[in-house]
Protein backbone atom coordinates (compact mmCIF):
# COMPACT_ATOMS: atom_id res chain seq x y z
CA UNK A 1 0.00 0.00 0.00
CA UNK A 2 1.12 3.19 -0.67
CA UNK A 3 0.77 6.43 1.30
CA UNK A 4 1.66 10.14 0.64
CA UNK A 5 3.42 11.38 3.99
CA UNK A 6 4.27 15.14 4.27
CA UNK A 7 6.74 16.62 1.37
CA UNK A 8 8.42 13.02 0.62
CA UNK A 9 6.72 9.94 -0.88
CA UNK A 10 7.34 6.55 1.22
CA UNK A 11 5.91 3.44 1.28
CA UNK A 12 4.27 2.56 4.31
CA UNK A 13 3.36 -1.16 5.34
CA UNK A 14 0.52 -1.91 7.78
CA UNK A 15 0.37 -4.41 10.15
CA UNK A 16 -2.58 -4.97 12.56
CA UNK A 17 -2.72 -6.89 15.20
CA UNK A 18 -6.08 -7.60 16.87
CA UNK A 19 -6.53 -8.71 20.33
CA UNK A 20 -10.03 -9.33 21.91
CA UNK A 21 -10.39 -9.10 25.54
CA UNK A 22 -14.10 -10.20 27.42
CA UNK A 23 -14.75 -7.96 30.05
CA UNK A 24 -15.86 -10.44 33.00
CA UNK A 25 -20.20 -11.69 32.46
CA UNK A 26 -21.26 -12.73 30.14
CA UNK A 27 -23.30 -9.79 28.84
CA UNK A 28 -20.78 -7.00 29.11
CA UNK A 29 -19.50 -5.94 25.89
CA UNK A 30 -16.06 -7.03 24.11
CA UNK A 31 -13.86 -4.46 23.55
CA UNK A 32 -11.35 -4.60 20.47
CA UNK A 33 -7.57 -3.49 20.59
CA UNK A 34 -5.94 -2.76 17.72
CA UNK A 35 -2.23 -2.05 17.35
CA UNK A 36 -1.52 0.06 13.54
CA UNK A 37 2.21 -0.78 12.76
CA UNK A 38 3.47 1.39 10.18
CA UNK A 39 7.10 1.08 8.57
CA UNK A 40 8.21 3.99 6.81
CA UNK A 41 11.01 3.22 4.54
CA UNK A 42 13.68 5.31 3.80
CA UNK A 43 16.17 5.87 0.55
CA UNK A 44 18.88 3.64 1.85
CA UNK A 45 16.73 0.78 2.82
CA UNK A 46 16.76 1.59 6.31
CA UNK A 47 13.56 1.88 7.88
CA UNK A 48 11.22 3.55 11.20
CA UNK A 49 7.88 2.65 13.05
CA UNK A 50 5.40 4.49 14.11
CA UNK A 51 2.80 2.56 16.70
CA UNK A 52 -0.99 3.70 17.18
CA UNK A 53 -3.35 1.80 19.61
CA UNK A 54 -6.55 1.78 18.91
CA UNK A 55 -9.81 0.70 21.22
CA UNK A 56 -13.62 -0.02 19.92
CA UNK A 57 -16.33 -2.62 20.61
CA UNK A 58 -15.92 -5.95 19.11
CA UNK A 59 -18.23 -7.18 17.00
CA UNK A 60 -18.11 -11.01 16.79
CA UNK A 61 -18.90 -10.57 12.58
CA UNK A 62 -15.40 -11.05 11.61
CA UNK A 63 -12.56 -12.92 12.62
CA UNK A 64 -10.66 -13.01 15.84
CA UNK A 65 -7.27 -13.26 14.80
CA UNK A 66 -3.92 -11.41 13.68
CA UNK A 67 -4.38 -9.85 10.60
CA UNK A 68 -1.83 -7.63 8.12
CA UNK A 69 -2.70 -5.21 4.79
CA UNK A 70 -3.92 -2.03 4.05
CA UNK A 71 -6.81 -0.50 6.28
CA UNK A 72 -9.94 -0.31 4.69
CA UNK A 73 -12.80 1.57 6.16
CA UNK A 74 -16.22 0.68 4.85
CA UNK A 75 -19.97 1.38 5.16
CA UNK A 76 -22.12 -1.41 7.03
CA UNK A 77 -24.38 -1.79 4.21
CA UNK A 78 -21.01 -2.58 2.27
CA UNK A 79 -20.91 -5.90 4.05
CA UNK A 80 -24.11 -7.23 2.65
CA UNK A 81 -23.08 -7.29 -1.01
CA UNK A 82 -23.07 -10.74 -2.02
CA UNK A 83 -22.37 -10.12 -5.83
CA UNK A 84 -19.90 -13.30 -6.40
CA UNK A 85 -18.66 -11.74 -9.82
CA UNK A 86 -17.44 -8.56 -8.00
CA UNK A 87 -14.09 -8.46 -5.71
CA UNK A 88 -14.51 -4.99 -3.95
CA UNK A 89 -10.71 -5.34 -2.47
CA UNK A 90 -7.59 -7.16 -3.25
CA UNK A 91 -6.36 -9.82 -0.98
CA UNK A 92 -4.69 -8.68 1.78
CA UNK A 93 -6.71 -6.17 3.38
CA UNK A 94 -8.40 -5.53 7.30
CA UNK A 95 -11.53 -4.03 6.95
CA UNK A 96 -12.56 -1.45 9.98
CA UNK A 97 -16.53 -0.96 9.75
CA UNK A 98 -18.20 1.74 12.14
CA UNK A 99 -21.42 -0.22 13.82
CA UNK A 100 -24.18 1.47 14.71
CA UNK A 101 -27.43 0.41 16.52
CA UNK A 102 -29.25 -2.35 15.43
CA UNK A 103 -32.78 -0.59 16.50
CA UNK A 104 -31.90 2.66 14.10
CA UNK A 105 -31.83 0.40 10.97
CA UNK A 106 -33.62 -3.17 12.29
CA UNK A 107 -33.17 -4.63 8.60
CA UNK A 108 -29.81 -3.43 7.20
CA UNK A 109 -28.96 -6.48 5.04
CA UNK A 110 -31.86 -5.86 2.32
CA UNK A 111 -32.75 -8.65 -0.78
CA UNK A 112 -32.80 -7.49 -4.18
CA UNK A 113 -36.69 -7.16 -3.76
CA UNK A 114 -36.16 -4.97 -0.79
CA UNK A 115 -33.79 -2.63 -2.50
CA UNK A 116 -36.16 -2.34 -5.09
CA UNK A 117 -38.78 -1.47 -2.68
CA UNK A 118 -36.75 0.31 -0.79
CA UNK A 119 -36.37 2.58 -3.94
CA UNK A 120 -39.89 3.19 -4.96
CA UNK A 121 -40.51 4.47 -1.68
CA UNK A 122 -37.82 6.75 -1.25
Amino acid sequence: MMLRRGIGEWLLLLGVVVLVASLGSACAKETAFVEVVLFESSANGEYTTFTTDLQGRFSRAGATISAEGEIVQMHPLGLCNNNDEEDLYEYGWVGVVKLEQPELDPKPCLTVLGKVRQGNTS
